[in-house]
């Protein structure tokens, strides 16, 4: 079973994933407009931490997620 906690985030067999839109300009060098990757945990608390870290690692480049930080808070 599923269970969504965000727009981006989900639990699959009790573990994390991130889903995210591409961004328009990335969109014509992928098939998918999705990225989705585990997150390797079943812990909440670790979810928010490697959240964080993927965020902030990602507006480093210049990808725009603020949304995801409001939520974390």
């Amino acid at each position: 079973m599923v269970e969504q906690k965000a727009p981006y985030l989900y639990r699959k067999r009790g573990v994390y994933y991130l889903c995210h839109r591409l961004p328009e300009d990335l969109k014509e060098h992928y098939k998918q407009s999705k990225i989705a990757f585990s997150l390797r945990t079943k812990s909440s608390r670790v979810t928010k931490l490697k959240l964080l870290h993927y965020v902030l690692s990602w507006m480093k480049i210049g990808c725009p997620y603020g949304g995801v930080l409001k939520a974390l808070a």
